[in-house]
């Protein structure tokens, strides 16, 4: 065999290197598009955590201000709710959790001052029951508050909802 015999056997030929980079481009293809869905999803479990945290972190100071009140009302607005409570110096206010534009707000009339206290929120919701544990609609002779707190937030075109719920016994009644 001469010298130029050896020389083009030795090498890939223009149809072998095709079907090399074609069989790449596909096996690339199907790794990112995996990739993109563990990023995707990554994203979103992210974004429902945070709004998880934000959603409990809510509930907790309105649980603690229900557990403190003297009353609770409600006037028959979705959203909306006023807290009575008296200071260490005996002096009554009241304070207002509003859910607006998917913002939670709390208006402290002791300390005029509104915060925000996240945003996402879709619903508020309390129920009011007896002292024979039956749902009532009469806030005033109410023992143990129900209070549900749903949000709702988009990511990556899914609609991601949640809830939180707590039962408060309102602490100048007697069960």
């Amino acid at each position: 065999m001469t010298p130029q015999q050896k020389c083009r056997g030795a090498g890939f030929t223009l149809v072998e290197v095709m079907l090399a980079v074609a069989l790449f481009s596909i096996c690339m293809a199907m790794a990112f598009g995996g990739f993109s869905n563990v990023l995707n999803s990554t994203v979103a479990s992210v974004k429902h955590s945070v709004a998880h945290n934000n959603l409990c972190n809510s509930m907790s100071r309105m649980t603690r201000d229900l557990m403190e009140s003297k009353a609770v009302f409600t006037y028959g607005v979705n959203n909306y709710f006023v807290i009575q409570k008296t200071n260490s110096a005996g002096t009554t206010f009241n304070v207002i959790y509003l859910i607006h534009n998917g913002t939670l707000y709390r208006f402290d009339f002791s300390n005029p001052q509104l915060t925000a206290l996240g945003t996402g929120f879709d619903t508020l919701e309390l129920q009011f029951f007896s002292m024979q544990n039956e749902l009532t609609t009469d806030a005033a002779s109410a023992v143990l508050v129900n209070l549900t707190v749903r949000s709702k937030t988009t990511s990556q075109g899914r609609v991601l909802t949640d809830a939180v719920e707590t039962r408060v016994r309102l602490r100048n009644k007697q069960v």
